[in-house]
């Protein structure tokens, strides 16, 4: 039999817990018990009746029976439900392993239990944390058994590591030491807004709304880091590793959450200077007589047709082309100079509009049954700085208006657009 002696603990992680299970009952007197050091990594702890669910970070073992008189309760404690998303990691059931490799794995990680210094602390400090000195005994036990070596030399009255403990002690102690400062680092990196932000966006005439955003994000947090791709392509959400995306369509993907922004206009401009050239349409059928451009599609390379409200519904409409391009900016140049009609989103065709520069066509035939949506993955475990900048780019553009003209707009700028062609 041991005697009741209190002063004598190694410390230990709760890996134990989370790679050995339920420990077999031993007798109490074993002379073992777990207690949580590591405060920064795990939440507090509190007294339960109920077997435990979630393990401490980090535990204490120490050499002592209780005194008949003073022995605490031998219930388990349980952790918050508020403990910390790498605690609840440690914790998960380990799998098993049937192959001839098992032993060395195990092994393996039951090994961090002797890669701490013995330390005097009371009795009472391990029995605080409620964890079983039966399974702190059997782990310790079984870490010796895979291993084929006696790694701490027991004596009546202390604990000492063996010539062989002492070495697996130095030889494990960096290893320990990166894993606590990767831990350390993922949860600053979690919390601060600062590092990488991957965001995809379509080159369809995106720029003018998309940088000012991110310009916006980076005053605010100035270590930020934008990796922004334009392109008109989906790409692999995954694969691509893309934090934040802003796409135009009708749909939503499953995978992913989607909020819509607003909505995009399709609108038949023109420049002042080819209503004075060239006159205006007055009704879709004439368009085949005016020199109208197209978009080609980047991906395939199709010619798209127009597409126009008429009533409730959306025609899509062929025209011979002037200009065909697959490239929106050039598509918008050409339009402002005044050699063709074009068929505009409101991104690039509001601002012109508005400025006078360009002129609304056929307003009443004006589609709107696209909108502008801003995807992400889900918030779940996100980092702040995904958070924030999606936060900022729902409240600086959902709903807004600064790409869309309502038809009272549209109507009077065709109106004064045409009065001033037939002055010329």
């Amino acid at each position: 039999m041991w005697p009741a002696t209190d002063d004598t603990l190694i410390t230990c992680p709760d890996i134990w817990r989370c790679m050995c299970g339920s420990a077999a009952a031993t007798p109490y007197n074993t002379p073992f018990r777990f207690t949580s050091i590591m405060r920064s990594h795990s939440s507090t702890f509190r007294r339960s009746s109920g077997a435990s669910d979630i393990s401490p970070a980090l535990s204490i073992i120490t050499s002592i029976r209780p005194k008949p008189c003073t022995a605490p309760s031998t219930s388990r404690s349980t952790c918050s439900r508020t403990v910390t998303s790498a605690a609840k990691a440690s914790a998960r059931a380990p799998c098993p392993l049937n192959s001839s490799t098992s032993c060395c794995r195990r092994s393996m990680r039951r090994a961090p239990s002797t890669t701490r210094a013995p330390r005097a602390a009371r009795w009472r400090a391990a029995a605080a944390q409620g964890i079983s000195p039966q399974a702190a005994s059997q782990a310790l036990a079984t870490l010796e058994k895979r291993l084929g070596v006696r790694l701490l030399h027991r004596t009546t009255r202390s604990l000492a590591l063996t010539h062989e403990g002492q070495q697996f002690l130095e030889t494990t102690q960096p290893a320990l030491a990166a894993l606590a400062r990767a831990i350390d680092r993922a949860r600053i990196a979690k919390d601060e807004i600062a590092g990488p932000l991957r965001i995809v966006a379509p080159k369809y005439s995106f720029l003018p709304v998309l940088w000012p955003l991110v310009d916006e994000f980076c005053r605010r947090h100035p270590g930020i880091q934008p990796d922004v791709t334009l392109d008109d392509r989906i790409g692999n959400w995954a694969r691509d590793r893309i934090d934040v995306g802003f796409r135009i369509g009708t749909t939503l993907e499953d995978e992913l959450t989607a909020r819509r922004l607003f909505a995009l206009q399709l609108i038949v401009c023109a420049a002042p200077a080819y209503l004075a050239a060239y006159g205006a349409p007055a009704s879709i059928e004439q368009l085949a007589s005016h020199r109208c451009s197209v978009f080609r599609h980047p991906g395939s390379g199709r010619v798209l047709p127009w597409l126009l409200r008429v009533g409730e519904e959306v025609i899509r409409h062929e025209l011979p082309p002037m200009l065909s391009t697959n490239d929106a900016q050039l598509e918008t140049e050409a339009v402002l100079s005044g050699q063709v009609i074009g068929l505009l989103s409101g991104l690039s065709a509001a601002p012109l509009i508005r400025a006078g520069r360009l002129v609304p066509l056929l307003s009443r035939h004006a589609a709107d049954h696209m909108s502008v949506y801003l995807y992400y993955g889900s918030r779940t475990a996100q980092p702040s700085r995904v958070r924030a900048f999606i936060d900022l780019g729902v409240e600086r553009l959902a709903g807004s208006r600064d790409y869309v003209l309502d038809a009272r707009e549209l109507a009077t700028a065709e109106a004064r657009g045409r009065k001033a062609a037939r002055g010329r």
